[in-house]
């Protein structure tokens, strides 16, 4: 399943053109006073000025595991990556054979660079290494099972582990990351998911093409 678009809210526009296009060194385009485009590898993550809202988006960027190590350390001297116990490295789920590194951007963004194992030589030949893709996207819900069984019935399939607040849908090449709307955001565990509205549209081979609508999240399935 591929993330291809993205289109997410923030309160601050300018700030995260700066974020993504000096710190991060991404691609920014279509800048204006009140989206910008990043592209990540082949999908765009587009961000929108809008109202106040509560909680924070999550969004996580798939890079090779070869490159894990260095997209660490670039990280490491432009941002605070987020610690768990003594490590900025974060070991995925059991099964998962991933690593991760957090780190938060303007407007109460918390962003994520995951290696799994299977993306190994996906990586480009920049001189730096980028992330090749749309990884995740986090979506707050009322009731999580009600969502992965209807994600389930349009030909998505659930993504161990599940539980009752976290269960994710999709496959390593992305994942909709579907989460109770009481649960705080993993690794810092102090923000709640965003009530601003999310726009994912995916492409996913054997799925039913349509929409599907949810309290903070619409699903275009391609």
């Amino acid at each position: 399943m591929l993330l291809t678009n993205v289109r997410i809210g923030t309160t601050n526009v300018s700030a995260l053109e700066r974020f993504h296009r000096e710190v991060l060194q991404l691609p920014v385009t279509n800048i204006s006073d009140t989206t910008i485009d990043v592209e990540i590898g082949p999908g765009v993550v587009r961000y929108e000025q809008r109202d106040e809202f509560s909680g924070a988006h999550h969004l996580a960027f798939s890079v090779a595991p070869e490159d894990f190590d260095q997209v660490r350390s670039f990280l490491s001297e432009r941002v605070d990556l987020l610690r768990v116990g003594d490590s900025s490295v974060v070991d995925g789920p059991e099964g998962w054979n991933s690593r991760s590194v957090y780190f938060t951007a303007p407007d109460g963004l918390i962003l994520e660079y995951i290696a799994h194992e299977s993306y190994r030589g996906r990586g480009g030949d920049n001189e730096l290494p980028a992330p090749f893709g749309i990884a995740e996207v986090g979506i707050g819900v009322a009731d999580v099972a009600t969502v992965v069984g209807e994600l389930g019935s349009q030909g998505l399939p659930p993504f161990p582990p599940h539980g009752s607040d976290f269960a994710p849908v999709g496959d390593v090449d992305g994942l909709l990351i579907v989460v109770s709307q009481d649960r705080l955001w993993f690794p810092e565990k102090r923000n709640h998911p965003a009530t601003d509205t999310a726009t994912i549209s995916i492409v996913a081979p054997g799925a039913v093409a349509g929409t599907i609508a949810m309290e903070h999240a619409t699903l275009i399935i391609n």
